[in-house]
């Protein structure tokens, strides 16, 4: 099938709540499409794997979600993508990493006015909340390395 009808096609399943159509529709759309899916997509993707019980490919979809809304300066999308990893990951019990999606939602909320739902956000984390990007590197961690960004240490508790 070709990918705009694959794309139609899982949009669709997940608008009807056909969560393993709508994960197997959205990939195909994502490997034929050279350009891939819309942050949209990315996320509706990563939804579906979700309650799929695919957690790693839900993830990666989150994160090229992310990744897209940078690419695009769309500091709203990114700032979402970042609060959705960060409370995933802190269900998963993967708090350092959680820490560090926060930090980086954060920052992109910060980028907002304050009037924006999102901006006013930022004024919630306490000073001294920051992440550690040096072990990201160390790792070679995909999800942390996108920040290199921040240079300070995550201090939560």
């Amino acid at each position: 099938m070709e990918a705009p009808g694959a794309l139609q096609l899982g949009r669709s399943a997940a608008a009807e709540h056909r969560w393993r159509e709508a994960c197997e529709r959205l990939a195909e759309a994502r490997s034929a499409r050279a350009e891939g899916l819309s942050g949209p997509d990315l996320e509706l993707l990563s939804t579906a794997s979700f309650l799929r019980g695919r957690t790693q490919a839900a993830f990666d979809a989150l994160i090229s979600a992310h990744e897209s809304y940078l690419a695009q300066d769309d500091s709203v999308g990114a700032a979402r993508t970042a609060a959705w990893l960060a409370l995933e990951l802190l269900e998963a019990g993967d708090v350092s990493l959680a820490g560090t999606w926060i930090a980086r939602g954060v920052r992109l909320a910060e980028r907002l006015v304050e009037s924006h739902p999102v901006g006013g956000l930022a004024a919630l984390v306490p000073a001294g909340a920051h992440c550690d990007v040096r072990g990201g590197r160390r790792r070679g961690d995909r999800a942390i390395r996108a920040d290199c960004g921040c240079r300070r240490t995550f201090s939560g508790p």
